[in-house]
C-alpha cells in the first residue's frame, strides 16, 4: 500500500525496489501522487507496475482545472503557485488519465475479503477530509486547527468491507473499529511523522483475515536537496516548494507548521487568509529547519 507520493520519484523508486524484493503481489495507491519534482516519472512507474489507484485531493485539483472550474483571480494568487506548477508540469496524457481514476474504489483480490480504498474519507468525494484515529494528541490538535478532519468512528460509518485504506494526513497508523481494519500507510514522498524515510505498508491475508505491517525505506535525500536547489522551483514557486523540500529532508510536517503561522497572522492582524499567506513567508521561522540543509 502506497499513498501521498507527491511527485517524489526518488522515494518511490526505493519503495518499489523494496516491494519487489518482498514479493508483493499487487500494489495499491491511495492518491496524491502529483507534486514536485518528478510527478511524470511517478505516474510512469505506477502505470508500469499496474498499480491500482484512486485520486487524492491533489489529483482532484488537476481535474477541476482541466474542466475549467479552477481559474480567475484566486488561481493567480501566490498561495496557488504550487497548484499551478503541478498542473502546468503534468504531462497532458496524465491529466487526461486522472479523469478516469475514481475517488474511491472497492478492491477484490481472489480468495480474500474486499478492501475499500479512498484518499480522504469514504463520505467525502472531494478527498479533503483526513481521518484521524484520535483527536486529543498535540499533533491531532494542530491538524484540526488547519485541516478538515473526520474521526475514525465517523469514517467507518457505512463501510461494509473488512479493510478501509486511507491517506491524506501523511501519518502511518492502524486501528480496528469493530470488524473494520482501518489503515493509513503514511506518506511515501512527504512524511509528516518526524521520520524522513519513505512510508508504506503491506497487507497480508492469512487464516481468513487481513493484517498489516508498516514499513520505512531510506533513500537519497541529498539528491532531493540538490534537485530542489538546482531546478529553480524554490524561486519560481516559492513557499509551496520550500515547505515541500523541508518536509522531505526532515520528516516534519513543515507545511502544517507554516499554515498554523498563517492562521496566527490572520487572527492577530485582522487579515484575510490570502493576505496572511502572502506575508507569512517572510515572518515564518525557516531557520529551525535549515540545519538539515547545512545552511543554519
Amino acid at each position: 500500500m502506497l499513498s501521498d507520493i507527491h511527485g517524489n520519484f526518488h522515494a518511490l523508486s526505493s519503495v518499489l525496489e523494496e516491494i519487489e524484493l518482498e514479493g508483493v503481489n499487487r500494489i495499491i495507491c491511495a492518491g496524491d501522487s502529483t507534486g514536485p519534482l518528478m510527478q511524470n516519472r511517478v505516474f510512469e512507474a505506477l502505470i508500469e507496475k499496474n498499480v491500482v489507484m484512486v485520486r487524492g485531493n491533489g489529483e482532484n485539483r488537476v481535474v477541476s482545472r482541466n474542466r475549467g472550474h479552477a481559474s480567475g483571480y484566486n488561481w493567480s494568487q501566490q498561495m496557488y503557485a504550487g497548484n499551478r506548477w503541478v498542473y502546468e508540469n503534468l504531462d497532458p496524457a496524465y491529466r487526461n488519465l486522472l479523469e478516469f481514476i475514481p475517488d474511491q474504489r472497492v478492491i477484490h483480490f481472489e480468495n480474500t475479503a474486499p478492501i475499500r480504498m479512498v484518499h480522504g474519507s469514504p463520505q467525502d468525494t472531494r478527498n479533503a477530509f483526513g481521518v484521524l484515529p484520535e483527536l486529543l494528541s498535540d499533533d491531532s490538535r494542530k491538524l484540526v486547527r488547519v485541516h478538515r478532519v473526520k474521526s475514525i468512528e465517523d469514517a467507518v460509518q457505512g463501510v461494509k468491507e473488512s479493510v478501509l485504506v486511507c491517506g491524506h494526513t501523511h501519518r502511518p497508523w492502524v486501528h480496528h473499529v469493530g470488524d473494520v481494519l482501518v489503515v493509513n500507510p503514511g506518506s511515501v514522498g512527504n512524511p509528516g511523522n518526524g521520520d524522513p524515510r519513505a512510508d508504506y505498508a503491506v497487507l497480508s491475508w492469512s487464516n481468513g483475515r487481513w493484517s498489516v505491517e508498516h514499513k520505512v525505506v531510506s533513500y537519497d535525500l541529498d539528491a532531493v536537496k540538490t534537485q530542489f536547489q538546482e531546478s529553480g522551483i524554490l524561486e519560481t514557486v516559492g513557499t509551496y516548494a520550500k515547505t515541500t523540500m523541508y518536509c522531505r529532508l526532515t520528516g516534519v510536517d513543515v507545511a502544517l507548521e507554516f499554515l498554523l503561522h498563517v492562521k496566527k497572522l490572520e487572527s492577530e492582524n485582522s487579515m484575510s487568509y490570502m493576505q496572511a499567506y502572502s506575508s507569512t513567508a517572510d515572518s515564518f521561522n525557516w531557520g529551525q529547519f535549515e540545519r538539515v540543509l547545512g545552511e543554519g
